[in-house]
């Protein structure tokens, strides 16, 4: 799958349900760029947390 633009994402968080479309294509923009294999692992988090892994054009984290 190639990266989204700001329009396609936008139909897309209206076909899913998002309540406000415009906001959720522009959080995944700046989350993600478009791309829906983006990926961010972190391997050496800060002392007290464990490693965090976040995935998908709105970054979902694993551990929240």
């Amino acid at each position: 799958m190639s990266t989204l633009t700001l329009d396609e994402l936008n139909t897309l968080a209206a076909s899913v349900g998002f309540p406000d479309p415009a906001l959720a294509a522009a959080v995944a923009m700046a989350e993600s760029r478009g791309n829906p294999q983006a990926t961010a692992i972190v391997t050496d988090p800060l002392p007290g947390n464990g490693p965090e892994r976040s995935f998908g054009l709105w970054q979902i984290n694993t551990l929240a």
